[in-house]
């Protein structure tokens, strides 16, 4: 009589990981996900600021169509005196180039803010609905802050309004003297109209035009980057919240971030690796390393201070 076959007990299938398996593959996992996440940071990183140098790309052609059309750049309305005459509207530069931007609809809602002065409670004080258009152009992607509205910005403290994470260049001004090793100097012009760049609060009392940017447009910066969270001064559509000074070293940024000293970072700066992106007066785009000499950086700023020099 035949006996029964013995099993062959180490030809059975394994049913586990042994302990030190599971840890060698738990190991493995987490230097892939070391490896692979700043990698897709990186690509995140990138593919944001290419997109930030479109939208100043854009800006640049909507900043020259508004030069063919009105032959000056487009101009902001101080809402305070400062010499200039009614109605002080408060309106800035980003809202006059909203038609070149695909924006005509929500240029002319902002029809009403033509009418009175803003500190009397007209002016743009008649579009508060319209100050919360948050549109995609007017900021950077890597801005975090810049996504929604903000109810801290000067002038319109408790009321929500967009901000933006591009300013147009003022120039040198010292703001406030905020900067007293600034190798410009301490001159502050920020409330006057002899400022030395191309935008400011009351440059609707000399519209600059090209013609008037003997320093080159292709040597001259015209609208840089901020980081919202950096500074209270950036109201889209506001006449005090649309430009920024060259008057601190390129990309400081203070931790903690201290927005309400006006005179220190009124500059500025980007959430991008070592690079700020500006469009220059000729309507290209240049990432600035942050290393740039600072009065280099400040002779770029100036539209006809005698001292072309060529952007990198």
């Amino acid at each position: 009589m035949l006996s029964a076959p013995i099993p062959n007990r180490r030809s059975r299938s394994r049913e586990a990981f042994t302990l030190i398996e599971l840890l060698v593959v738990i190991a493995i996992i987490a230097i892939l996900i070391a490896l692979l996440v700043p990698a897709v940071q990186k690509v995140r990183d990138s593919a944001a600021k290419t997109q930030c140098i479109n939208n100043l790309k854009q800006f640049g052609i909507a900043i020259h169509s508004h030069h063919d059309n009105f032959k000056h750049i487009p101009e902001s309305v101080s809402p305070w005196g400062e010499g200039g005459p009614p109605p002080r509207t408060g309106r800035g530069w980003i809202l006059k180039v909203l038609p070149y931007l695909d924006q005509q609809p929500l240029f002319d809602a902002f029809a009403p803010s033509l009418v009175g002065d803003m500190f009397s409670g007209q002016g743009l004080m008649n579009c508060v609905p319209q100050l919360q258009a948050n549109i995609s152009v007017t900021r950077c992607p890597a801005d975090d802050g810049a996504r929604g509205l903000s109810t801290s910005e000067y002038q319109f403290s408790g009321t929500l309004v967009a901000v933006t994470s591009y300013k147009g260049v003022i120039g040198t001004a010292n703001m406030g003297g905020g900067w007293p090793t600034s190798p410009s100097g301490t001159t502050d012009g920020h409330n006057g109209i002899l400022n030395n760049g191309l935008f400011f609060r009351n440059s609707y009392q000399v519209k600059i035009k090209f013609a008037q940017v003997t320093d080159g447009l292709s040597n001259t910066l015209a609208v840089g980057e901020d980081i919202h969270d950096q500074s209270s001064h950036g109201a889209t559509y506001y006449a005090n919240g649309d430009y920024a000074s060259c008057h601190a070293p390129l990309n400081t940024i203070f931790i903690p971030p201290i927005p309400g000293n006006w005179p220190r970072v009124m500059s500025f700066r980007s959430q991008h690796l070592n690079t700020v992106n500006f469009c220059v007066a000729d309507g290209s785009v240049r990432s600035l390393s942050q290393s740039v000499d600072w009065l280099t950086y400040q002779r770029m700023c100036t539209r006809a201070g005698g001292e072309p020099v060529q952007i990198p």
